[in-house]
């Protein structure tokens, strides 16, 4: 989220700068002002060499042109002349003309001094009121209407280029508080950062101290498990070859004793023949003893 915001601030800030960067090259071509107005403009004259080179180029052009317009301009001058004073005074040619002392032929804001110069005729000044209306203006009162128009274009334009570059400067100054916020952030989360990865090599560091010891034991316990089944295998093997033998021997034994239980029987029967007799032969003895007896 903050990256966005940064990326949508630089691009403001590119559209505030190529805005005014245009605003400046459409304005210096009609900058007209005469008089104590050339002396205002001082904040005009920090350009670039690259935008001095082509107001240059512009300043040459108008320079090529002005030869072609004299004529004309100098009647176009004497009917507005005739129109805000009221009466005809002669004008000298716009080839006498001469620029004011304090105009300077080719300023720094890129201006053609000399072509605004040969359009101004010294004599026929306005009456009173139409100066103070146009100084209070802030234009020179001998300028021809088409030049005051360019002029009042200029200021137009140059309040537009003020606000643009009170915006410009805002923006920049916000893009320089965001950058240094952006650059504290950044600071913290390198730290924070640093620890992490700090933390994470020891917790690494530990992890691998416990893998090694579990390894070593978990080799020990197999060992000893191995060892332990190989002892149960053996001791299983020998159990089963005794069952076998147990098993065998039962079975003699079941034999043997199937053989005693015939035998059982059989002195049973012998036995009880031989009571039998016994008693007889005891009773017979008994009844000879008797008559013995009597």
């Amino acid at each position: 989220m903050q990256s966005t915001q940064l990326v949508v601030t630089l691009c403001n800030f590119r559209v505030f700068k190529a805005a005014v960067e245009g605003l400046r090259y459409r304005t210096r071509p009609i900058s007209l002002q005469l008089g104590s107005s050339w002396n205002g403009d001082h904040h005009l004259k920090h350009h670039s060499p690259s935008n001095k080179v082509r107001e240059k180029q512009i300043s040459a052009r108008s320079d090529l042109d002005s030869d072609s317009s004299d004529q004309a301009s100098g009647s176009l001058m004497r009917s507005t002349s005739t129109s805000d004073n009221g009466d005809h005074h002669p004008r000298s040619s716009s080839h006498n003309a001469q620029p004011p002392e304090n105009i300077d032929p080719e300023d720094e804001d890129g201006v053609d001094r000399a072509y605004i110069g040969r359009h101004i005729s010294p004599s026929a000044p306005s009456p009173p009121d139409e100066k103070e209306r146009h100084a209070s203006n802030g234009i020179h009162p001998d300028i021809p209407q088409c030049c005051r128009d360019r002029e009042r274009t200029r200021l137009a334009l140059q309040s537009e280029r003020d606000a643009l570059r009170g915006a410009l400067r805002t923006a920049e100054s916000g893009l320089s508080a965001k950058d240094k916020e952006m650059s504290v952030k950044l600071d913290a989360l390198h730290g924070k950062h640093q620890n992490s990865l700090a933390e994470m090599k020891s917790i690494l560091l530990a992890q691998r101290q416990v893998g090694a010891q579990w390894k070593e034991e978990m080799t020990i316990l197999t060992k000893r498990f191995e060892v332990k089944v190989k002892e149960l295998q053996s001791e299983n093997k020998e159990l089963k070859m005794e069952l076998e033998r147990l098993r065998e021997v039962f079975k003699v034994k079941e034999v043997e004793a199937d053989e005693a239980r015939e035998l059982n029987g059989i002195y049973s029967a012998k036995l009880t023949k031989m009571e039998r007799k016994f008693k007889k032969l005891k009773d017979e003895d008994e009844e000879s003893y008797m008559e013995m007896t009597f």
